[in-house]
């Protein structure tokens, strides 16, 4: 939801209640150009951002999921180190992703590549 929120025509905000460390990876938006403000518990995420690439290492599972899913709308290529994360918990979450357009190829020594084609 949060990488759609920083498409959207309006902005957002987000109130986290269960989970401290939720937001782990909105500062890795901010790096990619969004201007997210993060204050506590709630995250203000200002939409039509046109997202960059940039070198990206989640913090959870979910995180992880999403800034791929955010590298997805930008054009180039990104290297996600540590892909242990994201293979054990979406099964073949790769293949399901190529099959949509998206162009990931794993390599050796737990990184893989997302690119557009």
């Amino acid at each position: 939801m949060s990488v759609i929120l920083t498409q959207a025509n309006v902005d957002s905000v987000f109130e986290e209640t269960i989970w401290e460390n939720r937001f782990g990876h909105f500062p890795y938006f901010q790096k990619m150009g969004d201007r997210i403000v993060l204050e506590g518990r709630i995250a203000k995420i200002h939409g039509k951002t046109p997202l960059k690439r940039t070198k990206i290492n989640a913090t959870d599972l979910r995180g992880r999921a999403a800034l791929i899913l955010a590298d997805l709308i930008t054009e180039g290529t990104t290297t996600i180190h540590d892909k242990g994360y994201i293979l054990r918990g979406y099964e073949n979450i790769i293949n399901k992703l190529n099959d949509v357009s998206a162009k990931i190829e794993l390599e050796e020594y737990n990184v893989f590549h997302i690119m557009i084609i």
